[in-house]
């Protein structure tokens, strides 16, 4: 004899087979009324799918996120690589402007060039050294904006823990589905052999839990 029982809580539905019935393997016994196992399986599916929309929402974000940095951090590199450039080709042109100085000083205290030239020499190596020093405060800054936006990819870490629980969430979700979906299946109680029916325990409407016998079963051939 084979006692077949309920492996979840619920209400019978149907009984399809009555007491002296041949059975063939896989044959549907038993149905229980699954309205509210259905209910529960669509609401968790819903939650699944809001949950992997706002997976998605978030890594669009990230990766929104992740690409304006790089551009940014991109221009204010270029800044300061085109700041340095202009602070070497000042630097060869003060060092220009000292050979000018001193060329005309020399020339000068020989009676050479004028005190005009020497002057004029001079004026120019002083806006060239003036020049370089404002150029060198704009890198300084330049500089300091590069390392606070290079700084703010510590936000990615934000990102990666908000993903992480809605991982999470997803899997915990995932597993509620698959055991709803199996609580399901369950509802229905198929023959494992052939079999004649012995027994049948329920009835329609009755309501069974987890471990109540539902039919008997005994193979004909023993």
């Amino acid at each position: 004899f084979t006692v077949l029982s309920s492996s979840v809580n619920g209400n019978v539905a149907m009984v399809h087979y009555k007491r002296g019935d041949v059975v063939e393997p896989g044959a549907l016994l038993v149905s229980m009324k699954t309205e509210s196992a259905k209910l529960e399986i669509r609401s968790l599916e819903a939650d699944l799918a809001k949950a992997r929309a706002l997976r998605a929402q978030v890594e669009a974000e990230r990766a929104f996120f992740d690409s304006e940095l790089n551009d940014r951090a991109a221009t204010a590199k270029s800044a300061v690589q085109r700041l340095q450039e202009e602070f070497s080709v000042l630097n060869e042109r003060l060092v220009i402007a000292k050979r000018n100085v001193e060329r005309n000083n020399a020339l000068q205290s020989q009676n050479v060039v004028a005190r005009q030239l020497v002057e004029e020499s001079q004026d120019k190596q002083l806006a060239v050294t003036t020049e370089l020093r404002v150029l060198q405060s704009n890198i300084t800054i330049a500089e300091r904006k590069l390392l606070e936006i290079r700084g703010q990819r510590a936000k990615d870490t934000v990102f990666r823990s908000r993903l992480s629980v809605i991982d999470q969430d997803i899997e915990g979700i995932a597993i509620l589905v698959e055991r709803a979906q199996q609580r399901l299946k369950d509802m229905h109680l198929y023959s494992p052999m052939h079999a004649v029916v012995s027994e049948v325990h329920v009835d329609p409407g009755s309501y069974v839990e987890d471990g109540d016998p539902m039919i008997l079963l005994h193979d004909p051939s023993s």
